[in-house]
């Protein structure tokens, strides 16, 4: 399992983001906005325990969104 750091704050795709973190996560699209308004907030979001399918649609979803990502 892998650890992804999101980080940015200008010209962020909010919409695209709560999209993402929804598909990617399996989570509803409410604790989409509330991640990605945690990403806004501290200009960095950290998940963890991801598998390599998540952190390549987190990678592509980073590019799509303008947020850069990391893996820790």
């Amino acid at each position: 399992m892998k650890t992804i750091v999101l980080s940015g704050f200008k010209d962020l795709n909010k919409v695209k983001l709560d999209k993402g973190f929804k598909t990617i996560l399996g989570i509803g699209l409410k604790q989409g906005k509330e991640l990605t308004e945690q990403l806004l907030e501290n200009e960095y979001l950290e998940i963890t325990s991801l598998t390599d399918e998540q952190v390549s649609k987190f990678a592509a979803l980073a590019k799509e969104a303008n947020a850069e990502m990391r893996i820790v």
